[in-house]
């Protein structure tokens, strides 16, 4: 009996030290995955606070002129700019020159003047609809189709080796 009875002993203490062993180890498990969720919910946050940051207007949105204060050297061309579409009828317009001398940026506060002028016929829901020469003329898919219902000519087209180049060509009677 007493061989039997160390045997159930030596038994006894393989089960302790293993359930220690499988009970220690669920613990650390169960710490390390409260640190994980202590590390993932801190990486939340911190995912949250860049979400908050707006980086979604360009630079050269947020330095595009607001008003006509901002725009320098211009004032025949804004006249012009205001002649032609600020009143009951608004005229076409051609704008060229080489880039970044501020054509879109006048175009664009030359429009919202024109919203807010009673006699002519831009509401304040009227879109700025910027469309560059080369996606207007090699645009086979109609992605700068939101001019569809207006009449539009390409004014590169046909125009030669200066047209290719980007230097328009009205032809007579193309401009009025």
């Amino acid at each position: 009996m007493s061989l039997g009875h160390a045997f159930v002993l030596i038994n006894l203490f393989f089960a302790i030290v293993i359930g220690l062993y499988f009970w220690n180890l669920l613990r650390q498990q169960q710490s390390n995955k409260s640190a994980v969720d202590r590390e993932s919910r801190k990486e939340m946050e911190k995912l949250h606070r860049m979400q908050r940051v707006a980086l979604t207007e360009p630079l050269a949105e947020k330095t595009r002129p607001a008003s006509f204060d901002e725009i320098v050297g211009q004032n025949d061309g804004l006249k012009a700019l205001r002649a032609a579409l600020c009143g009951p009828n608004p005229q076409h317009v051609i704008i060229y020159g080489p880039p970044g001398v501020g054509k879109t940026a006048a175009a664009r506060l030359v429009l919202e003047e024109a919203k807010r002028n009673p006699l002519s016929p831009f509401t304040e829901s009227a879109a700025f609809v910027e469309v560059d020469a080369t996606t207007a003329r090699f645009d086979d898919r109609g992605i700068a189709d939101p001019l569809m219902g207006s009449v539009h000519d390409p004014i590169y087209q046909g125009a030669g080796p200066l047209g290719i180049a980007g230097i328009p060509q009205p032809k007579p009677g193309a401009v009025t």
